[in-house]
């Protein structure tokens, strides 16, 4: 790997550079990384695609990543986004924390299911429907004991 070329790649947002390279067949230059595909339904080919074309470890969404939000507060005490996104961002604070990637990944998971602990006596229906959602259509492949270096 060259000097400055990133392990970790993270994307999001379904028109970013990084997914415009995946659209237009360029899985190859993933080959050597850790790719977090936190957008939309990206995992439901990519992270296989990507796995099969040299990517060390990859993750995304199946489907949609839904998640709730309250409009009306700054984002960072949007409290109805928190759960949302303290899940999704789980593998890249653990990879950057010196975990494994089968660790990270499991670590995703269970902040999904605390989360989904938390709100299951809600009233609140959307919200737990949407994590358990989001949690079901998590896929990671690759090498799990991938790590950052």
């Amino acid at each position: 790997m060259r000097v400055g070329e990133a392990i970790l790649i993270g994307t999001a947002g379904y028109d970013s550079a990084i997914n415009y390279r995946l659209k237009n067949g360029d899985e190859a230059w993933f080959a050597g990384r850790i790719t977090l595909l936190l957008t939309c339904n990206a995992g439901q080919e990519l992270v296989k695609a990507l796995v099969q074309n040299g990517a060390v470890a990859a993750m995304g969404y199946k489907e949609p990543f839904i998640f709730e939000s309250d409009e009306d507060v700054p984002q960072d005490q949007d409290t109805a986004a928190k759960p949302f996104f303290e899940a999704l961002l789980q593998p890249a604070i653990q990879l950057a924390d010196g975990a494994t990637f089968q660790e990270a990944i499991k670590a995703t998971r269970e902040a999904y299911l605390y989360y989904i602990k938390q709100f299951a006596l809600t009233t609140d229906r959307d919200l737990l429907s949407y994590l358990k959602f989001d949690l079901e259509n998590l896929v990671a492949m690759g090498d799990p004991s991938a790590k950052l270096s």
